[in-house]
């Protein structure tokens, strides 16, 4: 199965989170003992072996220190935004549009295939980060600070082809094979190695925020991944179940702990449903 199964998939998940964006947020509650954001089980798994990574990008912690006197301030701002559903479908759906692109890079037919993966990988750092900057203000986002933090943020996940060779290698087997399980690794091992270096150099309170993001984005890849494996052998229904698994996992990564108490989204649950039901 190649590219038009992922772009099928991709669209299939811009739909759900417009949904979302639409519902809002509901009362149910079969969920109400929960009592923190999940992390996403990507990340933890990674954790293992962070400090070798660090080591390849050891120049990043440098250049970023200027910007803790303001990742309090960011990571505050991010934090309030998220407890609005909108706000929290605009992350996901910026995400998934930057996936999108991304993968329409790394699948082109025309010009050299490393500078298109080279370039869906800038490409994706870019849209991500953009995704991150529309929720700041204009006295944050002028500050040289705060360039400096977009500087580092776009040269690591450009470098991230030479801390992991296994991310173009796995690109190419999924153009020869169609493979998809081959595509959602290298997206995957591209923010889980982002992640680890930017949550080293910023403060713990972006870091933590940084880490939400990445985290949604790659339990919501995990997701779509299941979905097409469920597509590939048939099983359409299950498809969409994981699909949804997915964007839900990726949702609670998101959504503040206090409101996960009292409330949850009920769109989601609601979009399945009729889904399911078709």
């Amino acid at each position: 199965m190649m590219a038009g199964s992922i772009h099928w998939m991709l669209a299939f998940v811009l739909t759900s989170v417009d949904h979302i964006m639409v519902i809002g947020f509901a009362q149910e509650e079969s969920l109400s003992g929960t009592t923190a954001n999940h992390p996403s089980r990507a990340l933890m798994r990674r954790s293992i072996g962070s400090n070798d990574v660090l080591v390849q990008y050891q120049d990043a912690s440098t250049e970023i220190a200027v910007l803790e006197s303001q990742s309090a301030r960011i990571a505050a701002y991010i934090g309030n935004e998220f407890q609005d559903p909108q706000a929290v479908s605009a992350a996901l759906n910026s995400a998934t549009l930057a996936v999108f692109e991304a993968v329409n890079l790394f699948t082109s037919l025309t010009g050299d295939p490393a500078t298109n993966i080279a370039q869906g990988i800038y490409t994706l750092g870019v849209k991500l980060f953009e995704a991150v900057k529309v929720f700041l203000p204009s006295n944050i986002t002028s500050t040289s600070e705060f360039a400096t933090f977009e500087h580092v943020w776009t040269s690591t996940f450009n470098r991230s082809l030479e801390v992991t060779p296994t991310i173009t290698a796995n690109i190419i087997a999924y153009q020869e094979t169609g493979q998809t399980s081959l595509l959602i690794q290298a997206l995957e091992s591209i923010l889980i190695e982002v992640n680890i270096v930017i949550t080293a150099v910023v403060s713990p309170e972006l870091g933590a925020k940084v880490q939400q993001y990445f985290g949604a984005i790659i339990d919501l890849l995990g997701g779509i991944g299941d979905g097409l494996d469920a597509m590939q052998d048939g099983d359409i229904p299950l498809c969409v179940e994981l699909m949804y698994g997915g964007l839900r996992s990726a949702t609670d990564d998101l959504v503040p702990a206090h409101i996960q108490n009292d409330t949850i989204y009920v769109a989601v649950t609601a979009v399945l449903d009729a889904t399911l039901g078709q």
